[in-house]
Order: structure tokens, then sequence, then C-alpha cells
């Protein structure tokens, strides 16, 4: 059984025993006060949320692996790595549904290609 608080209040001229501060005192009005700055801080992250995903914007050619990392696709679902001569080649693997996927191609860094069906 878990541990709860227990208030002794007077209702009705009578003293009772229940698990919620007693309507009118301190406690309650904490209670009050610590559920609706819940509330605040909870709405202010949904709202912020929100702000970021309106911001994102699609992949474009010229992006950096961060931004394009921020971008409405986000993550990829798999990356693949070529260092050569010429640098660092990536390619990341969005994996859409069973049989068909979009691909980001970055040379060093640099959104180069957009593969998208």
């Amino acid at each position: 059984m878990a541990n709860a608080e227990v208030y002794q209040c007077k209702v009705g001229g009578s003293l009772v025993f229940q698990d919620k501060p007693c309507k009118g005192s301190k406690e309650e009005a904490n209670a009050i006060r610590e559920k609706q700055n819940a509330y605040k801080n909870a709405k202010e992250i949904s709202d912020r949320e929100k702000a970021e995903r309106a911001a994102r914007k699609e992949p474009r050619l010229g992006m950096t692996a961060e931004q394009a990392k921020k971008s409405t696709w986000g993550y990829p679902d798999k990356t693949n790595r070529t260092t050569g001569a010429y640098g660092v080649k990536e390619q990341w693997v969005y994996n859409i549904r069973p049989g068909l996927s979009k691909y980001l191609y970055f040379d060093n860094g640099i959104l180069t290609t957009i593969q998208d069906y």
C-alpha cells in the first residue's frame, strides 16, 4: 500500500479523515496553486513545441546537417557515411513505409541532393 497524506477536517461539525486538504485550508490553496502552475508550465511547453514545429522548414539544398535535423524530415532512420579523398559524403535514409524511402545527400556536412518521391 502506498503512503498517502491523511487530513483531519471538520465537516458539518464532525471530524472526518480524507486524502485531500480540507476545504478552505492553506493546504488546499497550495494544492490549487500547484495544479495551476503545473497546467501553466505544461501549456507553455506545448505552445513552445507547437511554435517549433510550425517554424520547421522542408529540407533545402545548402542546409547544414544540423539544420536538416531540425527540418520537417527530422532525424534519419539510417545514415551511410563515405570518407574519401574529397571529404565526407553522407546519405540519410528516411523509411516512409515498406518499399518507399526518401534520401538526403551531404557533401562535407552540406545538403547537396534531395531524393523525394
